[in-house]
């Protein structure tokens, strides 16, 4: 049985962000509880517990100059 062709994938791609940002940045950030409540715990605590239980120590963000982009420009960029 012949479908219609919708889309077709021409390529794929990926991005690595190059802006890193470390658990430790975190420090001065206000941290809250479901409820909305903000935690008792000084932060440095938070982030240990978070690292701990995640497994992840940093991570990675879009560039300011990527932010007005959809990710599917990023990907469409990268890809060619």
């Amino acid at each position: 049985m012949d479908h219609p062709t919708y889309a077709v994938i021409v390529g794929s791609g990926s991005y690595i962000p190059t802006r890193r940002i470390r658990n430790e940045d975190f420090l001065e950030h206000a941290f809250y509880d479901q409820d909305g409540t903000r935690l008792k715990k000084i932060n440095a605590e938070i982030i240990r517990q978070f690292g701990r239980i995640t497994g992840i120590q940093e991570g990675g963000t879009l560039n300011a100059d990527f932010y007005c982009r959809s990710t599917n420009s990023i990907a469409m960029a990268v890809s060619l």
